[in-house]
């Protein structure tokens, strides 16, 4: 360097302090106006989680402290009545205000911040006064009754003050850019144990189609339905069973690309399986699929690019999106009507979590880095939810998760009510074991956050107590006379009223659009009864429970009512009797008649929630057995019979057929069941289906087709038609679901029980009808006919 001055220049930069190095570079920084990444700023943001955490503490203080000012001060009650009615008229505006903002975000924020503190008063005057007046010393069962009830609704709104704190502001994530010059390896693990081949097909088709180069990226099913101890089991049918489950699913991994993996046991069930894969794998990135999660082509893409930009991020969750109805939706014939019961989670509640760095993995549509997984030893097995352990000992490790709230996985619900109990008792037991033996509020590692964000996850599970409480509190006064709940009609109305319609106010302000009125409070009802036992067993020995299976893919040829029944009538004609008795005892105690009024009220409510739950035991007819997809956009194509070609779009499409509009008329004199070929393009392509004719629909120019012919190559056209576009389910999220609002959601909730329970009423008066003519061998044969028609 010949330059002296030049060379000056950089000595005195060598030489020169690094505090000054760095006060050069702050004001760099701040030259380019670019003040969110001044080095004091991006300090403080380190603190921020932990100021947000103690004003959130603070603001709830404050409330809680006015609530009982409020509740403890001698006010008239016309006082009262006007401020009741103040707050919940400003709730209602502010409501209002919300559904319907299309301003900046901040604004909303602070909207949604005085709707739920206003109702966390209206909550807290209640749990005041609630405590100190209507909880009194009358008998020895009085008494456990009301502590009893006293604490089920505390457990009650304590859940309601945290699902309103963590979401009050949701966190949405866009899609990051994936960085094509630097992609990583993934593995692709499809677990399975009983799922039926063609479930598999579907699912390891779509999993080798995806949007990534095919040299990094492997798929593997991992067979625990075909391990070595099930093929050399004493059951000499079973091992026969097991051996042929493995030679027909290694020629499908042949056929459709896929690596075939099992083991030698099934220990640990899916964690197990999964674990065994891990040290035979070796891919830096592992896509979890359960048997029936089909991916879309473009999961990969829009998932990848967060590890890119994230080394210390273990975990992209993306929503489960079902396109078969749950049993609560098929029985009641509500689905595509209604909301689902997922929804309220995949919609807003995880959304909730990940804003508080809480965000957990739910065993399937997500990408784990390997690396850090390896660093726990694989998935735990110490309690049947594996997914959220997982979840919980990484975040310890100081590990991040995301969650993306766009639907890419297209899954399958439980057909039967008995498979969907099933389900839901292993969740609670789960999620009851991490509670006990991993308590997210002893657990070292976790942030603040987190440890709250745990906290309403894992407490949550424990309401089937608090449900059952509600469901037989009104009977314990009713029929036995206990005074469990002391209060006239002037306070109930003062005091009650105004928090559970604050609680509604908010319930809609943050679930609207994913719950209707009531729905929750009817998936709770039909879960509490059986998983009241499963939770009770997990609280006296934590380690027992153990996974099962959840079947899939059901076919249900004829409506028959659950075999869980029983319960539901016994709690149905127990609310029947407390209503009766009610009228009685309203008649003959003037005394009580407020509190009868309260009670009445309150057992008719519950009447009607049971009255939907028997609706739902009412098991449905499922002939289907392919999910019908319907699409985001029509595709136009061609009918081919021959010579006649009609010009067509694609409507909706499934593994056995297709619906499709037709551009004009059915030709004349051409057979109305002809056979002939669907044209259908897939993009740069053009898929040739063979197809027969089954069905004209009158109220459009449409036709329902049969594919004729299935070979693997017409699979793979139908997979990339309706399960490669992520699009079909974004589309089916948004438009098939109208909010009908606080009071319109309630009329239709309390319809909606009256017609199913008619219906499975008369169900039991065909069948009784039907068991009396065979017994008794009573009218003519045909007769009996008739009757098995009606109720297959």
């Amino acid at each position: 360097m010949r330059n002296p001055q030049v060379r000056q220049q950089l000595r005195a930069y060598l030489d020169s302090e690094p505090l000054d190095l760095f006060q050069g570079l702050e004001r760099r920084i701040a030259h380019t106006g670019r003040k969110w990444q001044r080095p004091e700023w991006i300090g403080s943001r380190l603190l921020m989680r932990h100021i947000r955490t103690t004003s959130i503490i603070m603001l709830w203080g404050i409330t809680a402290s006015v609530a009982v000012w409020l509740t403890a001060l001698s006010i008239p009650h016309a006082v009262q009545i006007y401020f009741i009615a103040g707050v919940l008229i400003v709730m209602a505006m502010l409501l209002a205000v919300a559904n319907r903002c299309t301003w900046r975000d901040s604004f909303l924020d602070h909207v949604r911040t005085i709707i739920l503190v206003l109702g966390a008063v209206l909550t807290m005057r209640y749990v005041c006064w609630r405590i100190a007046y209507t909880v009194n010393f009358h008998d020895v069962l009085s008494y456990i009754g009301a502590i009893a009830l006293l604490v089920a609704e505390i457990y009650g709104i304590t859940m309601y003050f945290l699902g309103s704190i963590i979401n009050v502001k949701p966190l949405h994530r866009s899609i990051r850019k994936l960085d094509e010059s630097a992609l990583p390896t993934v593995d692709v693990l499809i677990p399975t144990f009983n799922e039926d081949d063609s479930i598999l097909e579907v699912t390891l088709i779509a999993a080798t189609q995806m949007d990534y180069p095919a040299d990094l990226l492997k798929v593997y099913l991992l067979d625990d339905g075909g391990t070595d101890a099930k093929i050399d089991q004493a059951d000499s049918n079973a091992a026969a069973a097991a051996r042929d489950r493995r030679r027909r699913l290694q020629a499908l991994c042949e056929t459709t690309g896929a690596t075939y993996m099992t083991r030698e046991d099934n220990r640990h069930a899916k964690a197990g399986n999964i674990n065994a894969a891990l040290v035979r794998i070796s891919g830096d990135l592992l896509l979890m699929l359960d048997a029936d999660h089909v991916p879309s082509a473009d999961f990969l893409q829009n998932t990848v690019g967060e590890f890119q930009a994230d080394r210390k991020l273990f975990l992209v969750q993306t929503p489960h999106r079902f396109i078969t109805p749950d049993p609560v939706e098929k029985n009641l014939g509500v689905y595509h009507k209604m909301p689902g019961e997922s929804e309220i989670f995949y919609r807003q509640v995880q959304h909730g979590l990940d804003a508080w760095h809480s965000s957990f993995f739910c065993g399937s549509a997500a990408i784990l880095r390997r690396q850090h997984l390896n660093e726990i030893g694989g998935l735990p097995t110490e309690t049947v939810t594996e997914d959220v352990e997982t979840t919980l000992m990484l975040h310890r490790r100081g590990y991040r998760s995301v969650y993306l709230g766009k639907p890419m996985i297209f899954g399958l619900q439980p057909e039967t009510f008995s498979g969907f109990i099933a389900q839901r008792c292993r969740w609670a037991q789960g999620m009851v074991q991490l509670f006990l033996l991993r308590n997210p509020l002893l657990a070292s590692g976790l942030t603040p956050q987190q440890r709250f964000g745990y906290l309403n996850s894992t407490m949550f599970w424990f309401f089937p107590y608090a449900r059952l409480i509600f469901l037989l509190a009104p009977c314990a006064f009713l029929l036995f006379g206990l005074k469990i709940y002391d209060s006239n009609l002037n306070q109930f109305l003062i005091y009650a009223v105004p928090h559970l319609i604050g609680a509604l106010i908010c319930a809609n302000l943050l679930f609207g659009k994913v719950r209707w009125v009531l729905v929750s409070e009817l998936y709770e009802t039909v879960q509490s009864i059986f998983s009241c036992r499963a939770i009770t067993q997990t609280l006296l020995n934590p380690r027992a429970p153990v996974f099962k299976v959840t079947d899939k893919g059901e076919c249900l040829k004829k409506a028959f009512v659950s075999p869980l029944a029983s319960p539901f009538y016994v709690i149905f004609l127990l609310l029947v009797a407390s209503l009766i008795a009610g009228y009685f005892r309203y008649q003959i105690t003037p005394g009580q008649r407020d509190i009868v009024i309260i009670t009445v009220g309150w057992a008719a409510l519950n009447l009607f929630i049971v009255m939907g739950g028997l609706g739902v035991l009412l098991e449905r007819r499922q002939r289907r057995t392919s999910p019908r997809l319907y699409l985001a956009r029509a595709i136009s194509g061609m009918l081919r019979f021959g010579d006649a070609v009609i010009g067509c779009r694609l409507l909706d499409i499934s593994m056995t057929g297709a619906k499709i509009e037709l551009a004009q008329d059915w030709p004349d004199g051409l057979d109305p069941k002809s056979s002939g070929v669907l044209e259908i393009p897939v993009g740069e392509n053009t898929a040739l289906l063979p197809i027969s004719v089954v069905r004209h629909h009158s109220a459009q120019p449409a036709v329902s087709l049969t594919f004729s012919e299935m070979t693997t190559d017409m699979k793979r056209w139908i997979v990339a038609i309706g399960y490669g576009n992520s699009d079909n389910l974004d589309w089916d999220v948004e438009s098939l679901h109208a909010t009908p609002g606080i009071i319109g959601g309630f009329v239709n909730f309390l319809w909606l029980a009256i017609r199913r329970a008619g219906k499975h009423l008369l169900h039991l008066v065909r069948i009784s009808i039907y068991w009396l003519m065979d017994r008794n061998s009573v009218g003519p044969e045909h007769d009996s006919a008739i009757v098995r028609n009606e109720i297959g």
